[in-house]
């Protein structure tokens, strides 16, 4: 197989020391804020999570409730402004620059736009991540993205440029690039965006297949998503985000019962605000502005 020498390559990497049981991820009451005074907006005001390996979590709210920041202090590309932050059983905040950099090289991140380098073809965007890994040989590399974009349904794209992709293709492709070093952590913000609800589908699925094709790795996968017919397509588990705070937590029927029939008199706010936005409603508990 041709990964067999860029999975040898993993093994080998420098990786953070004494890693700890428990989750893959976790955030323990992290508090991150932007702007001062009048201007101060707080997406995250307090908020713990623990992630399991192997899970599908899928993290939903309204605009601007904090779910692409908290991606961006996963990769420790923001700091929490109090609270702490585990990365495969580490603190974020105990590593010094290599450790960090070692440990960003676990993980993938698929971008809203797919982020493809529009100067390069499709297949040298997939080969992109293996050369920074230090892999030298190039009829692997080529062969490796060669099936990494087989596997995301586009054969035969290699000499393509970018912008002779569509939208959709682009994020297939950008998966592809993901994929290309089998990372333990995938983290996807707002995979579907922009996109018609049939290709959206189609992407949810891709998550899927892609999940079960790297399920002996036992791969985590994190998604940012507005859409609940993705997130109930996708995820084991879901949490919704608003005020800063956790306001649901639990898998995708939990959601799916909210969101239809009638709430009981006595329903709580949290049951409310998670119908509210299920049922993509105007009225209730969560403030819009518009």
């Amino acid at each position: 197989m041709p990964e067999d020498g860029l999975e040898a390559k993993a093994a080998d990497r420098a990786r953070p020391p004494a890693e700890t049981a428990g989750g893959v991820i976790s955030l323990d009451d992290v508090y991150k804020s932007f702007g001062s005074g009048e201007r101060r907006v707080a997406p995250l005001a307090g908020v713990s999570l623990s992630v399991e390996p192997g899970m599908k979590l899928v993290i939903i709210g309204p605009s601007g409730t904090g779910k692409s920041v908290m991606l961006r202090l996963i990769l420790g590309l923001l700091e929490p402004d109090r609270g702490e932050i585990r990365v495969f059983g580490r603190p974020l905040g105990s590593l010094n620059r290599y450790e960090l950099q070692a440990t960003r090289k676990r993980i993938a991140m698929l971008f809203q736009g797919g982020a493809l380098f529009d100067s390069m073809t499709v297949g040298e965007n997939v080969i992109f991540p293996m050369r920074a890994m230090g892999e030298r040989d190039e009829e692997r590399m080529r062969a490796v993205a060669s099936e990494r974009l087989r596997q995301v349904g586009l054969p035969g794209t290699e000499d393509k440029m970018p912008s002779e992709l569509s939208g959709g293709m682009r994020k297939r492709a950008a998966l592809a690039r993901s994929m290309a070093c089998r990372p333990e952590v995938i983290l996807y913000d707002e995979p579907t965006t922009g996109l018609d609800p049939v290709t959206s589908d189609a992407i949810a699925d891709l998550i899927n297949s892609t999940h079960a094709a790297l399920a002996g790795a036992n791969i985590t996968s994190i998604a940012v998503t507005h859409d609940m017919r993705v997130a109930g397509k996708v995820a084991d588990r879901i949490v919704m985000l608003y005020g800063g705070k956790i306001v649901g937590d639990g898998p995708p029927e939990m959601f799916e019962r909210l969101g239809s029939g009638t709430l009981p008199d006595g329903a709580s706010e949290m049951d409310r605000m998670i119908r509210q936005f299920v049922r993509g409603e105007a009225d209730g508990p969560i403030r819009t502005v518009v």
